[in-house]
């Protein structure tokens, strides 16, 4: 229905286990979200904030392709494609769409997921990267380099990018910390700050949100997050219940 459409990228459904749905989740935290569909064209780079993950992206093979280009057979010295540092860090779907977009891709994002997530996914990761902080440290990494890769480093896409960084960190990890979800002490505190600190010195919300966010007692996540069940939680999911046997049935 949207041939024009280069990329599609949508919410997603979080389950707890295979079949309790914990809440619909946006993938980007930054800008406001349209309440529906939205189309990102005429050079407008501000797509780049949905992308990351690559469960709830449709993508145009054929322009995919032209930004795609691997010669397999040449090392890293001799081949001309700079997304090829990328590969094995998790987030090379990124690099490649950021080019298409800076190149004039439209990005349509849907406001009804079109996938599915198991929420305890980040523990596998984990343990697939040798634990949290080698985890911790390729997004740090590969979320600064590639929006400098591509658009050049002191560039608004850079700075956006890094920005949604420190509001991820807080969001996903810090408070899921801080609520039981998984477990972090005052050194893996401290380690997580040092490494941010490396690479994001310069960055207003480092100091503003992510340290706050480390300072705060964790009985007051844990309080927000009991208020936050007994409340938002339940017409969230209910809403999305709703929205998802009404689907099912058409």
């Amino acid at each position: 229905e949207n041939p024009s459409i280069d990329i599609f990228v949508s919410s997603h459904l979080i389950f707890s286990g295979f079949n309790d749905i914990v809440f619909k989740e946006n993938t980007s935290i930054n800008i406001k979200y349209p309440k529906k569909d939205f189309v990102f064209e005429n050079g407008d780079t501000r797509g780049i904030f949905f992308l990351g993950n690559a469960s709830d992206n449709v993508i145009k093979k054929s322009v995919w392709t032209l930004y795609a280009q691997i010669d397999w057979s040449a090392d890293n010295e001799t081949d001309s494609w700079k997304g090829r540092r990328f590969i094995g860090a998790l987030f090379i779907q990124v690099y490649v769409m950021s080019s298409m977009i800076k190149n004039g891709a439209k990005l349509k994002y849907l406001t009804s997921p079109i996938c599915m997530i198991r929420g305890d996914i980040i523990l596998d990761t984990m343990i697939a990267w040798g634990g949290l902080r080698k985890r911790i440290l390729c997004d740090i990494k590969i979320m600064k380099e590639i929006p400098e890769c591509v658009f050049g480093k002191g560039s608004k896409e850079a700075r956006w990018m890094a920005n949604q960084l420190m509001f991820n960190v807080e969001k996903g990890l810090i408070r899921g910390a801080k609520t039981g979800i998984f477990q972090m002490n005052l050194k893996m505190y401290k380690e997580l700050f040092i490494d941010l600190f490396k690479g994001y010195r310069g960055n207003f919300f480092l100091y503003f949100l992510v340290l706050p966010a480390i300072l705060t007692p964790s009985f007051i996540y844990k309080s927000a997050a009991f208020l936050y069940r007994r409340t938002l939680k339940k017409r969230r999911i209910v809403k999305t219940d709703i929205k998802l046997t009404e689907r099912n049935n058409a």
